[in-house]
């Protein structure tokens, strides 16, 4: 795998943990029957409905802690990626890969323009291909 193609990857799984957690979030705020001990119950029927959805939470918050760390692996491969980079492109790629911040975002935190940014993130993704050319593992 590339720098450029290990940087793509890491963006889209930042992206892919953000829906997770949203998830997270709408199940907990599902709306909860209230438990009632000491009443029948019918043959097959859970005793609490509750539980299904305490389930699915594990479950799912299971899920989000081997994502976030497998993506914190992701993040430091794509960091060894960046540090070759000179600083004005290395922060460019850095806030959009890694932080997964939008274009407008970027911009304004770097306080560039968006055009300019643009800029720097082609110069900087020419630079990751030249590195890669001359790799001999590549070649």
């Amino acid at each position: 795998m590339t720098g450029i193609e290990l940087l793509k990857r890491h963006r889209y799984r930042l992206l892919q943990l953000s829906s997770m957690r949203a998830r997270l979030d709408a199940l907990r705020g599902a709306p909860r029957a209230p438990v009632l001990t000491g009443m029948p119950q019918g043959k097959g029927l859970p005793g609490d409905p509750t539980a299904s959805v305490a389930e699915k939470i594990l479950r799912l918050e299971a899920d989000l802690a081997a994502e976030i760390v497998a993506i914190e692996e992701e993040a430091r491969a794509a960091e060894a990626v960046i540090a070759v980079l000179p600083d004005q492109q290395a922060a460019v790629l850095r806030a959009r890969y890694i932080d997964g911040m939008s274009w407008k975002r970027v911009a304004r935190t770097l306080h560039y323009t968006i055009r300019h940014c643009s800029r720097i993130h082609e110069a900087a993704i020419r630079r990751l291909e030249e590195d890669v050319a001359q790799c001999p593992i590549f070649s």
